[in-house]
């Protein structure tokens, strides 16, 4: 990755031709990393970030929630570490209809809406992952839709789309 500039992923829902973003990920180039809900509706901006000095939390609606230390996300970060776990509830995705334009991201992940059944809820869990770690998540969630790693940074990044609400802890 070019430390100058920003690495931002978009996870995107894909509708015929249309991709309508559900959320969005970047790693800064100073070492930060941001899951960002872009949602026409929500008021705040509200975002999960986990910064270089290892401090992580969740804004929304200018408050800060649930702040904590982990590990810095650099060269020695090891094993996983949750950067958000957003719900997505049965009868939602007819909101997700903030438009994804490509060409503002550096990778664009694009989920079939179909893979989705709009009648259970759903669950976007992004993870920051020790380069080479290959175990699963700390959570279950249900059923696997659909996974991603992303390779580009250090940390990788790892975003699992689940079926189901979080039942059993590993």
């Amino acid at each position: 990755m070019n430390k100058s500039a920003d690495y931002r992923i978009a996870i995107a829902l894909r509708d015929g031709k249309s991709l309508w973003l559900l959320a969005v990920i970047k790693c800064a180039s100073k070492g930060d990393f941001y899951y960002f809900m872009p949602r026409d509706y929500m008021k705040g901006f509200p975002h999960a970030s986990h910064h270089k000095d290892g401090r992580t939390h969740i804004r929304s609606s200018g408050f800060k929630h649930v702040p904590w230390s982990g590990q810095k996300p650099n060269a020695s970060f090891e094993g996983v570490g949750d950067l958000m776990a957003e719900g997505i509830q049965p009868g939602a995705l007819a909101k997700y209809r903030m438009p994804c334009v490509e060409s503002d991201y550096t990778d664009v992940w694009k989920i079939p809406l179909e893979t989705l059944n709009d009648a259970e809820q759903h669950t976007l869990l992004a993870q920051l992952l020790q380069p080479g770690q290959e175990s699963s998540p700390r959570l279950r969630w249900g059923k696997n839709v659909a996974e991603r790693i992303f390779e580009d940074t250090v940390p990788w990044i790892r975003v699992t789309l689940w079926e189901g609400a979080p039942f059993v802890r590993d």
